[in-house]
């Protein structure tokens, strides 16, 4: 799918007064930039395309949205998943057998130093993961409209 089309499909189905959350992995985080093509969330070929917060603002503000909010959630799989898959494991399935595939591998220390590393990741939004709050733009005048700027908290970040 065209990451445009997908944007307009989204302000066409959302109400004036509604929200699109939409949450996907962040590019360029922490996580990508450590791991590489052994990132667990290139996760391929679920994840057809990768973007970063910018990436997200440009598509929504071109489709007629704005983002109001973003919350950074990422957790300790950006480590313990992109471990196992630089170890050459191949993961798949329920997030709790992959949980315990890492504490049966790394041990439970490590898995919650991973976690609290997550956390502070997330502070400082360099997390691999982040849920995107869409709201229409009324400053727009509809897709591809122009705006009299965006009431994004998080434009210019990321």
């Amino acid at each position: 799918p065209n990451p445009a089309s997908v944007f307009a499909e989204l302000r066409r189905l959302v109400s004036r007064t509604g929200t699109v959350l939409l949450r996907v992995p962040v590019a360029g985080s922490e996580a990508w930039k450590e791991y590489a093509t052994d990132w667990v969330q290139l996760d391929c070929p679920r994840h057809v395309y990768l973007y970063t917060e910018k990436a997200i603002e440009i598509l929504a503000k071109e489709a007629g949205l704005r983002v109001e909010h973003v919350e950074y959630d990422s957790w300790e799989l950006q480590f313990y998943g992109s471990e196992l898959l630089r170890q050459g494991i191949l993961i798949g399935g329920h997030d709790a057998f992959l949980e315990d595939s890492g504490k049966e591998t790394f041990g439970k220390g490590r898995m919650e130093r991973w976690r609290a590393r997550a956390e502070e990741l997330n502070r400082e939004r360099r997390g691999d993961m982040a849920a995107f709050y869409l709201k229409v733009d009324s400053g727009s005048g509809g897709p591809g409209g122009s705006s009299s700027g965006s009431n994004s908290k998080d434009e210019g970040k990321g």
